[in-house]
C-alpha cells in the first residue's frame, strides 16, 4: 500500500512537472512571437519635440508682394461701402454676414463669432436736432440738418449729425466762443469777463476729445455745445475754402464730423466685466450721476460745419481774440456773450437717444499654428462707420480680408505657421470701442495668456504718402523689421523708402493708447500692440479731412485719395509679414530694452515731486513721496541693468539658433518667450487707476484730465491735475502717494521678471 501511494505521488509530480515545463514551453513560445512594442506615441513626442526647434520657414517678401490683388480689396472696398453702416442700423448687420461668408471660404481658417449686448448713441428721427439763430423781428436762420449732397450717391440709412451719448435738450441763450474747449480757454474767456454761465459755447475740434470738451463747458457754466472742424487744424486750407470735396479731398463748409462723447471706452454699464446676457447692469440714470470723472456730458452737444459756425462767429460781439484762437476762417474770432444789434438769442435743440441692447458680432478667423497652437497673433480691424465709411474703417476691413486671402494662398501652397493666428473683425467701435473691448474683458485670463502681440489696422489708408507704423517699445524694432524684411515697388525696401519719405519729419515710432481696437489689449490686457495706416505727407495734413462726414465715400477714395489702391496693397503686404514675423520667428522679436528706455524717460521729463505744490496738511505724503521718488530713480538703474543682460541673453541666443546649432532646448526657448510674453503684463495693477477702474496699465493707458504738470505715467498725470483742483484735500495728495509706491513696485516686479531666477 506505501509503495503504491508513492507511485501515485510521482506519478502526479511528474504530471504537475511536465505541465509547468509545457506551460513555460509555450510561455517562450508565445513571447519570442509576441508583436513589438508600440512606441509610436512616445516616436511622435520625440518628434514634436525636436520640431519646436524648427526655424523660421515660410515664404518670401517677394512672394508676399506678388501674392497680394488689388483687385480684390476694391471688390471688398465697394461692396462694404455702398452704404452708411453705422452700429444698430441694417447695413451694420449686412456686414458680419457679409465677413462671415468672405472668411468662411478660404483655406485654413475656421470662422466663428462672439456675440455682446450694448449700447448705441442715436437720433431720434432724422435731423430733428439743430441750431437756430433768432432775430429780433422774428427772422431764424437755421442750421444744415443734413450735409448737402454735392455729389449723387444713392445713400440710404445716412445718420443725421450728432455727437452720440450726449443729452436731449432744447436751450437758448447767448453764445461764447471756447476756442478748443480746454479748461484753459475757457478760463481765458472768464479774464476777458464774459459770462459764461447760460452760455451755449462753441468749439472747434481739437486739444481734447469731444465728451470733455461739453463736460469742461458745463463745469464752466455753459448749458450748451456746439463744435465744428476749423479749416486751421488741418480740415481744409485757410485761404482756399473753395478748393474743396468734391474737386479734392478737403472738407467742405457743409462738412460735419460726427462721432462717440462718451467718456469711458467699453460698455458704461458692465465697467470691467463683459456685456453679456447674465451681466449685471448700471442703470443709466445712475451713470449720468457720475461726476468724478463722469461717463457722460450733462449738456446737449451738437455737431456742424464750419460754414454753420461762420454765421454764429458772425453774429457774435465781444473781444477780438482772433491773435489767441489763430483760426483759419476768414472772420474775426470774438469771444461773444453779446449778439450784433438785431439778433435776440441762440437756440441749440437735440434730440438723442440711447439704444440698448445693439448685437455686436465680432467675427473671428483662426488658422491653427502647427507647432505652438496655443500661442496666437492676432490682426483686427473694425466693420461699423459713422457713413459709408469707405476710409473708415472699410479701408481697412478691405484690407484684412485680402490679408486673409493671401494667407489662405501660403496654406493651400503648404505653409503652416508656427504660432496660431487669429483674424478679428470687431463691432460698435465707433460708439467708444465696444466690442474689442468687451471681448477683452471676456477673455482676459486667456488673452494674457496666450496672445503674443495685437497688430490693429483700422483706417489702412488715410493718404497715399507713406506708410506709417506705431507700437509700443516692444514691437517697434519689429513693426521696422517687417518693412526691411519687403521689397518695395520701386526697388530696394519698403524701409528704404520709409526712411526717404521721413528723411526731412521724425520717423520714430509713437506709441498709440487710445483711439481704436488696440485700446483694451494696451491698456486692460496689456499685450504688446502694434497700428499701421498710409498717410498723407504731415506737412499738408496730420489726418483726412473728411473724417467721419457724409463725404467719406467710395469715389473719394477711388479717385482721390488712393486711385489704383496701391496703399491699400502696401498696408495688405506689410499686415501679413507682420503676422509671419511674429507667428513664425522661433525666438520672439520684443525689445525690452526700448521698453525699459521709454520708462525711464518718462521718469526723466517729469516734473520732480517737490514742485507738485504740496499743501501744509499733505507734509507727511509729501516726505514719503520725494524718498520713494528715489528709490524710483533707483529701481529704474536696477531694471536698465537688467535688460543688458537680458538683451545680451537674447541676442546669443539668437546667433545660436542662426548658425543652426542643435543643441539647443526647444522647451527651454519656449519657457524663454513665455517669460518675455509677460514683461509688459507687469506693469499692470487692477484698481491703481483710481480715474477709471477699467484701465490697468500704469505706463501705458490715456489720461482724463488736463494739466500742464508733466508726470510722465497717465494715472499719476490724472492724480495732479486734480490735487490742483482740490489742493486742500488730503485725501487726494494721499491717493498720490499709493500711487508713486505702486509705480515703483511695478518697477520691482519689471525687473523680476527680467530675470532669469526662480520665485
Amino acid at each position: 500500500m506505501r509503495q503504491s501511494g508513492q507511485s501515485r505521488r510521482l506519478l502526479i509530480g511528474a504530471a504537475i512537472g511536465g505541465g509547468l515545463l509545457i506551460a513555460l514551453i509555450f510561455f517562450w513560445i508565445g513571447y519570442a512571437a509576441r508583436p513589438p512594442p508600440d512606441t509610436s506615441g512616445l516616436q511622435a513626442l520625440a518628434d514634436r519635440y525636436r520640431a519646436l526647434g524648427r526655424r523660421e520657414r515660410g515664404f518670401t517678401g517677394q512672394s508676399v508682394r506678388a501674392a497680394v490683388r488689388r483687385d480684390e480689396i476694391g471688390r471688398h472696398l465697394s461692396s462694404l461701402a455702398s452704404r452708411p453702416h453705422i452700429a444698430g442700423t441694417p447695413g451694420h448687420r449686412a456686414t458680419a454676414e457679409y465677413f462671415r461668408d468672405v472668411l468662411s471660404g478660404l483655406p485654413g481658417f475656421e470662422v466663428f463669432t462672439r456675440n455682446y449686448s450694448v449700447p448705441v448713441g442715436m437720433t431720434v428721427g432724422q435731423g430733428e436736432s439743430l441750431f437756430t439763430i433768432v432775430y429780433s423781428n422774428g427772422t431764424v436762420v437755421e442750421s444744415q440738418r443734413q450735409e448737402k449732397e454735392l455729389v449723387k450717391l444713392n445713400l440710404t440709412d445716412q445718420v443725421p449729425p450728432i455727437l452720440s451719448f450726449t443729452p436731449s435738450g432744447n436751450v437758448s441763450g447767448p453764445v461764447v466762443f471756447a476756442n478748443y474747449g480746454r479748461e484753459r480757454d475757457f478760463e481765458y474767456l472768464q479774464q476777458l469777463n464774459v459770462t459764461l454761465s447760460g452760455a451755449i459755447a462753441l468749439m472747434r475740434y481739437g486739444g481734447v476729445g469731444r465728451g470733455k470738451k461739453l463736460v469742461n463747458a458745463a463745469a464752466y457754466g455753459c448749458i450748451g455745445g456746439i463744435v465744428y472742424s476749423d479749416p486751421a487744424d488741418g480740415w481744409a486750407v485757410p485761404g482756399r475754402l473753395d478748393d474743396v470735396y468734391p474737386n479734392s479731398w478737403w472738407l467742405p463748409p457743409t462738412g460735419v464730423q460726427r462721432g462717440s462723447a462718451k467718456m469711458r471706452q467699453a460698455d458704461p454699464q458692465t465697467p470691467a466685466y463683459p456685456s453679456l446676457p447674465f451681466a449685471y447692469r448700471d442703470e443709466f440714470d445712475e451713470i449720468k450721476q457720475q461726476t468724478d470723472p463722469p461717463v457722460f456730458s450733462p449738456i446737449p452737444g451738437y455737431p456742424v460745419g464750419y460754414g454753420d459756425a461762420m454765421k454764429l462767429l458772425g453774429v457774435l460781439e465781444g473781444a477780438n481774440i482772433s491773435s489767441y484762437v489763430k483760426g483759419g476762417l476768414p472772420i474775426d474770432y470774438r469771444a461773444g456773450g453779446s449778439f450784433a444789434p438785431g439778433v435776440d438769442h441762440a437756440r441749440l435743440v437735440v434730440n438723442n437717444r440711447i439704444l440698448e441692447g445693439v448685437n455686436a458680432v465680432n467675427v473671428f478667423a483662426e488658422m491653427k499654428g502647427d507647432l505652438e497652437p496655443d500661442r496666437y497673433v492676432l490682426l483686427g480691424n473694425h466693420r461699423d462707420a459713422w457713413g459709408a465709411g469707405a476710409v473708415d474703417a472699410t479701408s481697412g476691413s478691405a484690407v484684412l480680408l485680402e490679408i486673409a486671402r493671401m494667407l489662405g494662398q501660403f496654406y493651400s501652397d503648404g505653409w503652416r505657421p508656427r504660432r496660431s493666428i487669429l483674424l478679428c473683425s470687431w463691432d460698435v467701435e465707433e460708439q467708444g470701442i465696444t466690442g474689442s473691448w468687451e471681448w477683452v474683458e471676456d477673455r482676459l485670463p486667456q488673452i494674457r495668456e496666450k496672445v503674443v502681440a495685437y497688430i490693429n489696422i483700422d483706417i489702412a489708408v488715410r493718404g497715399n504718402y507713406s506708410i506709417r507704423t506705431n507700437a509700443d517699445p516692444l514691437l517697434q524694432e519689429a513693426a521696422l523689421q517687417a518693412l526691411k524684411n519687403l521689397p518695395a515697388q520701386d526697388g530696394g525696401t519698403m524701409f528704404e523708402e520709409f526712411k526717404r519719405r521721413w528723411l526731412d519729419q521724425d520717423y520714430r515710432l509713437s506709441v498709440p493708447i487710445g483711439s481704436s481696437d488696440y485700446s483694451a489689449f494696451i491698456q486692460t490686457a496689456a499685450v504688446p500692440i502694434i497700428d499701421a495706416s498710409y498717410v498723407a505727407d504731415p506737412k499738408y495734413s496730420s489726418y483726412y479731412p473728411l473724417y467721419h462726414s457724409m463725404y467719406e465715400t467710395l469715389p473719394v477714395m477711388e479717385s482721390i485719395i488712393d486711385p489704383g489702391l496701391r496703399a491699400h496693397g502696401e498696408v495688405a503686404i506689410w499686415g501679413v509679414e507682420m503676422l509671419r514675423l511674429l507667428s513664425e520667428t522661433w525666438l520672439l522679436p520684443y525689445d525690452e530694452a526700448a521698453l525699459i528706455a521709454n520708462i525711464r524717460n518718462r521718469f526723466n521729463s517729469a516734473t520732480p515731486p517737490s514742485q507738485w505744490g504740496w499743501p501744509a496738511s499733505a507734509a507727511k505724503y509729501d516726505k514719503y513721496v520725494n524718498d520713494t521718488w528715489k528709490e524710483f530713480d533707483s529701481a529704474l538703474t536696477a531694471l536698465e541693468a537688467e535688460s543688458a543682460r537680458l538683451g545680451s541673453a537674447v541676442q546669443q541666443l539668437q546667433e545660436r539658433i542662426d548658425a543652426g546649432s542643435e543643441d539647443i532646448d526647444p522647451m527651454s526657448v519656449r519657457g524663454f518667450n513665455d517669460r518675455r510674453m509677460r514683461v509688459m503684463q507687469t506693469l499692470a495693477d487692477p484698481g491703481a487707476l483710481l480715474r477709471d477702474k477699467t484701465l490697468r496699465n500704469l505706463v501705458f493707458s490715456s489720461q482724463t484730465e488736463e494739466t500742464e504738470i508733466s508726470a510722465g505715467f497717465p494715472g499719476l498725470q490724472d492724480l495732479l491735475a486734480v490735487a490742483k483742483k482740490r489742493s486742500n484735500e488730503t485725501e487726494i495728495w494721499k491717493q498720490i502717494a499709493q500711487h508713486v509706491s505702486a509705480l515703483v513696485f511695478r518697477m520691482h516686479s519689471l525687473r523680476y521678471q527680467l530675470q532669469d531666477s526662480g520665485l
